[in-house]
This record gives C-alpha cells, structure tokens and sequence, in this order.
C-alpha cells in the first residue's frame, strides 16, 4: 500500500514565488515531489544568474572603460564643458 499526500497548490505557489524571488526556482517542483525538476531548475536558475553577472561586470563595465577612455582622449569632456 503506498500513501500519497495530497499538496496544496496555493502553497506550492506561493513557495514558489517567495523562493523564487531570492533565487530559488524550482522549490515549488520539489515541494510537489518533482524532485529531479525542481533542482534541474534551480541549477539553471543559478548558472544563468552567475553568467548575467560575469556578463555584466566582464562585459559592459570594461566596454564603458574603454568608451570613456576614448572620449577623454578626442578631447570630448573638453568641448562639452565649453
């Protein structure tokens, strides 16, 4: 005889959104007994955060470095400033 208990969705949701928000996903598959969903998407939840952070910092910071360096060499600040 095997027992199932029953999962409420309402909660199962609202673990998922307060979880979610602090990085969480997939707490609400694990919560249902969708164990092996739920950290496949927590997985790819963190590799993606981790990739838009080095993309961030690895991308568009040393792209407005290399911008603001140009512009104070063509002189830009200095015919702007009058």
């Amino acid at each position: 005889m095997v027992v199932t208990q029953n999962k409420n969705p309402g909660a199962a949701v609202l673990i998922a959104l307060i979880a979610g928000f602090f990085g969480f996903q997939g707490i609400g598959h694990m919560y249902t007994g969708k164990t092996s969903k739920g950290i496949g998407l927590w997985l790819i939840g963190w590799l993606m955060g981790i990739y838009i952070v080095l993309f961030t910092f690895g991308g568009v910071l040393p792209m407005t470095i290399i911008l603001e360096s140009i512009s104070y060499h063509i002189g830009f600040d200095k015919h702007m400033m009058g």
